[in-house]
């Protein structure tokens, strides 16, 4: 199984804030041909129930989203698998989400 982790930057007014809606990021990608990586624009879509969290992801060009599946939400930390033609078995992802500091002038 793979893990690709992502950085969502997401402003949380509260720690616990409920994550449902539509986010975008960017995922990155091992490139085992070159030994680096790769960084892939994505989209999700969030439903959080308490800590669980269902929805789908997708890059961010595709029309097509996967639907995520074994979702929770655990303070700042959101994962999750997902499971498509283009892999062999379910990918792991893990979300970090990162406090914004807003302020008005």
């Amino acid at each position: 199984m793979r893990t690709f982790w992502l950085s969502f930057c997401l402003p949380l007014l509260l720690a616990g804030a409920d994550i449902s809606g539509k986010w975008s990021g960017n995922m990155e990608v091992p490139d085992s041909a070159g030994g680096s990586s790769i960084t892939t624009p994505v989209r999700a879509v969030f439903e959080q129930k308490a800590n669980s969290v269902s929805g789908n992801i997708g890059r961010r060009e595709d029309e097509s989203n996967e639907s995520i599946r074994n979702g929770k939400v655990e303070g700042t930390k959101i994962t999750f698998e997902v499971t498509s033609a283009e892999t062999h078995g379910a990918v792991k992802f893990n979300l970090v989400l990162q406090a914004i500091a807003w302020r008005e002038r």
